[in-house]
């Protein structure tokens, strides 16, 4: 089976060893940075490496300004360093990202960011509508209401939510006043999550804003 991030018609083996892996995973959140979906240090980027029961994530705060591939854990299923020279310390969402791709067998890369637009609307929590572009990539939105949701999505979070029935085919989580989180079918994937949900909640900000001045204009 052809890794997910592989052209079709290619070999897998040869295109992505692990060292080309982490080069990409560093690419997409270099890239992640320009397009100003997040700061420099805040941010966790993971995927399914190569290797069966391998992942790859950045390491705890790294700048994605200019994260080398050196920045990168390789860890294994039990959130384990399999590298134990490394003086690099994992993410505290680690053994989120681990869970979902355990029962998630259909996403292969999980981004966290810090999108400015999408983080103001989390932090009040209001709703916005995605652009037509969005709503025909994205398949579900799910707000949540504090960042210790995700961590526990098997069960009940100390806030009472409940988001098991509600997890299965979701690929964008809000959270609230802690960005966004893509469960991607690739690297490339789970960036372009983010960047439509992004634009779709500048759009709305924009309507927002103009909906205000008309009604300063036209009081009722």
């Amino acid at each position: 089976m052809s890794h997910p991030n592989t052209p079709a018609g290619t070999d897998s083996k040869a295109l992505y060893p692990m060292q080309q892996s982490k080069e990409l995973l560093t690419k997409i959140a270099r890239r992640s940075y320009e397009r100003n979906l997040t700061t420099t240090t805040r941010g966790v980027i993971s995927m399914r490496s190569p290797e069966a029961g391998l992942y790859l994530i950045t390491s705890a705060e790294t700048s994605f300004q200019d994260i080398k591939s050196t920045d990168v854990c390789l860890i294994d299923e039990m959130g384990t360093l399999v590298d134990k020279s490394t003086s690099l310390i994992l993410p505290s969402e680690t053994k989120y990202h681990l869970k979902s791709y355990q029962v998630r067998p259909d996403i292969h890369a999980i981004a966290h960011l810090y999108p400015p637009y999408v983080s103001a609307y989390a932090l009040k929590n209001p709703s916005f509508n995605l652009t037509d572009t969005a709503r025909s990539t994205i398949k579900e939105v799910l707000k949540v209401r504090c960042a210790e949701c995700i961590s526990r999505f098997c069960g009940l979070c100390d806030c009472r939510t409940d988001i098991r029935t509600s997890y299965t085919g979701v690929d964008v989580l809000l959270l609230k006043e802690d960005g966004l989180v893509t469960l991607g079918t690739s690297l490339e994937n789970a960036l372009d999550l983010a960047d439509l949900v992004e634009k779709s909640s500048r759009e709305a900000l924009v309507h927002d804003v103009w909906k205000g001045v008309e009604h300063q204009d036209n009081p009722a």
